[in-house]
């Protein structure tokens, strides 16, 4: 009689396996994940909204991406690799009369490491193009000058913290006031920029602003428009005034005459009466 061959089932079972942020960001405890082996979890992404980390309620409009880049017994450490505003958040900040500027800049950090900033600046008020533009050029200068002088993971804390938008927006004040100044997405990219092509990029765009920058007959040009229109307004509500003036003199006029009617019939009604 032959042996029955017996079938041997292999159970797997998952495990729990804790994520922490980056050494610069304290080892802040990110989450868990189920899985069945550890080293399944390598270059897993983690998005995080930003307040569970800093503890700061006005960041709960922000998320963080992290990477796992090592895995050590039942523990995960990550390395962080993106930063973006909620739309929603966006949306917000815009108002009417108001100027709305979106600018991307590639960076390369100290350590070189290349990044993809997308910044939005919002304006107090209406303004030219030419200012526009060069605010564009001012932040744009900025930022490569401190992503050049800084590493990567002071970088990422800075942006974090709000000194990098701070301190664009304290510069560019000086150009045209600002609302809010934000970086709406910092993320690491794949396009590797050198130092010198950023400063060709830079030089390209500085020429592009001078020849945006209005002469001095475009001025004043503008300037006689604007007089035109002033004069066309003035001309307008002068004449809006004395077609209003008619009216009320009439309107007071009847205003006088009602009462002196109405002691007339009365006087009427009562030498009727009299009379029967």
């Amino acid at each position: 009689m032959a042996a029955s061959a017996k079938s041997i089932a292999k159970i797997r079972k998952k495990k729990w396996v804790q994520i922490f942020a980056p050494k610069y960001m304290n080892h802040v405890f990110l989450g868990d994940c189920y899985v069945f082996e550890t080293p399944s979890l390598m270059n897993r992404k983690i998005t995080v909204n930003l307040m569970t980390i800093t503890n700061d309620m006005k960041k709960q409009n922000i998320n963080a991406t992290f990477q796992v880049n090592n895995v050590t017994g039942e523990k995960a450490y990550t390395t962080f690799t993106g930063y973006e505003m909620m739309p929603s958040a966006v949306r917000r900040l815009i108002r009417r009369g108001k100027k709305r500027v979106d600018y991307t800049v590639y960076l390369l950090t100290k350590d070189n490491i290349p990044l993809k900033c997308n910044l939005l600046l919002i304006t107090v008020g209406m303004t030219k193009n030419s200012v526009l533009s060069a605010m564009r050029l001012a932040a744009h200068k900025q930022l490569v000058r401190i992503a050049s002088a800084t590493a990567y993971s002071d970088f990422a804390i800075d942006v974090i913290n709000h000194k990098v938008q701070d301190g664009i927006r304290k510069q560019l004040s000086v150009i045209y006031p600002l609302k809010s100044c934000e970086v709406r997405s910092l993320l690491v990219s794949k396009k590797h920029l050198t130092h010198d092509q950023q400063a060709q990029i830079l030089q390209d765009q500085s020429r592009n602003a001078v020849e945006e920058v209005p002469t001095e007959q475009e001025e004043a040009a503008e300037q006689a428009e604007g007089a035109v229109e002033e004069k066309a307004e003035e001309k307008a509500a002068e004449q809006a005034e004395a077609k209003e003036e008619p009216v009320a003199e009439e309107q007071k006029e009847a205003a006088e005459e009602a009462p002196k009617e109405k002691k007339v019939k009365a006087k009427k009604v009562k030498e009727e009466a009299a009379a029967e």
